[in-house]
């Protein structure tokens, strides 16, 4: 349904607007993913104001679960989250 990009999307009945977003956005992708086709992942970019996105070569689980994810997604997401905090 794509709830974020037609301004659906609410938190504690709230609508959430992305474009009023005023920190830091990191959009974290898959590479490939059959549940969230990358297309779609990538999409959240195109409402947040100068969103950085990190394509991570792994699917929906293995972005998080899998034994390449420390190297390849967490020591990258520690990294942004320092500079994005400095």
């Amino acid at each position: 349904a794509n709830m974020p990009a037609n301004g659906e999307w609410k938190i504690q009945g709230k609508t959430v607007d992305l474009s009023r977003i005023e920190v830091p956005s990191l959009v974290v992708t898959p590479a490939h993913d059959r549940i969230v086709p990358p297309a779609s992942a990538r999409a959240m970019a195109d409402f947040v104001r100068e969103p950085d996105v990190m394509v991570v070569p792994r699917g929906h689980v293995g972005m998080v679960a899998s034994r390449q994810a420390p190297d390849q997604v967490w020591a990258s997401l520690v990294a942004w989250l320092r500079r994005a905090v400095t």
